[in-house]
């Protein structure tokens, strides 16, 4: 009985050994399988050799391409320099015979003008007259007027701080109205439960009381500042409105005077000056009614700020001392007579 229940046992032992190794054979692979495997294996190392020669390629064909542009960029930069030194050259050309054709021109009116005065005939007496020079002394006392009167800014400004103590007291009652409300909500509350909100906002509309209240000096006394600046220019309005208005009138007086003798000097032929015909050719052209606006503004302008230059028709222009609005009417002329000038 007992070596029997032995060889049960063997046999199970047997049994499990030689499923075990029924499985590890199962799961092996077979010498297909492996060949099958170094075959791929060998396709996968090709596959891998094309790429890395795909690669090597590309990155030589990139190389190539980046040392052609920089070629490129080389040739353009060269090609960029010497069309710059060529337009700089032709520039000074340009530039160097466009004085030469103002120097021929100049030459050429001279010589024009010589001809003519040895043929008799007379200069345009365009020098101001003494009625002129009064004139345009009430010009200049009407412009002086006008510009120690505020200008439309600055008026601006001082109404509006006149003004600010109006809407100080209508912010004030408003905030005033606001720490009411917020103390009555707070107030309103049972003891020990007042909304947090309604404190907040009882705080925040205090703080602003105390700031307003704070700024309530500084506002009136502003406003009584520019309630003066207003009341003295307005003073000065009314005393120098009529001297303003004779500046006025006496500039559109010398725009007449000016544009008749101009007329009776060009319908009679007579030469003009050579600082007027520097900036505006010996004659009106087709268009004649621009040049005349524009050369009868010169006369006036010379006659009011006394330029007597023989030369320059503008004169020397505006200096340090000069007022802003002697300068944007000196740019304004000089600008407007362009068109007319020598080239």
């Amino acid at each position: 009985m007992i070596r029997r229940d032995a060889d049960e046992r063997s046999v199970r032992t047997l049994h499990r050994t030689v499923g075990r190794l029924e499985g590890e054979l199962v799961g092996r692979p077979t010498g297909k399988d492996l060949d099958r495997l170094r075959d791929g294996q060998g396709a996968q190392a090709r596959r891998v050799d094309a790429h890395d020669r795909a690669i090597r390629e590309l990155t030589e064909q990139v190389g190539e391409l980046a040392t052609a542009l920089r070629e490129v960029r080389s040739r353009a930069r060269a090609d960029a320099g010497a069309a710059t030194a060529r337009i700089t050259e032709l520039t000074g050309t340009v530039t160097g015979q466009a004085r030469r054709i103002e120097r021929l021109h100049r030459e050429l009116h001279r010589v024009e003008d010589a001809l003519r005065a040895a043929a008799g005939v007379p200069l345009a007496d365009l020098a101001p007259t003494g009625d002129d020079d009064d004139l345009a002394a009430a010009v200049r006392r009407g412009r002086r007027c006008a510009r120690d009167r505020l200008d439309d800014v600055q008026r601006a400004g001082h109404e509006d701080a006149v003004a600010a103590p109006q809407r100080w007291e209508r912010a004030h009652g408003e905030i005033v109205r606001a720490v009411v409300a917020a103390s009555r909500a707070v107030a309103e509350a049972p003891p020990g439960r007042a909304d947090a909100g309604a404190v907040a906002r009882f705080r925040e509309a205090r703080d602003r009381l105390v700031v307003t209240r704070g700024q309530q000096g500084a506002v009136r006394s502003a406003a009584e500042a520019s309630r003066a600046v207003l009341d003295a220019d307005a003073e000065r309005e009314l005393l120098d409105a009529p001297v303003v208005a004779a500046g006025r009138r006496a500039r559109d007086e010398l725009t007449r005077t000016w544009r008749a003798r101009l007329d009776t000097a060009v319908g009679a032929g007579h030469r003009l000056p050579p600082w007027f015909v520097a900036v505006l050719g010996s004659g009106p052209p087709p268009d004649a009614g621009p040049w005349y606006d524009a050369a009868t503004a010169l006369l006036v302008h010379r006659t009011v700020f006394g330029i007597g230059d023989p030369v320059a028709a503008l004169g020397d222009g505006p200096g340090d001392g000069s007022d802003e609005e002697y300068a944007a009417e000196h740019a304004a002329l000089a600008r407007r007579l362009e068109p007319f000038g020598l080239p």
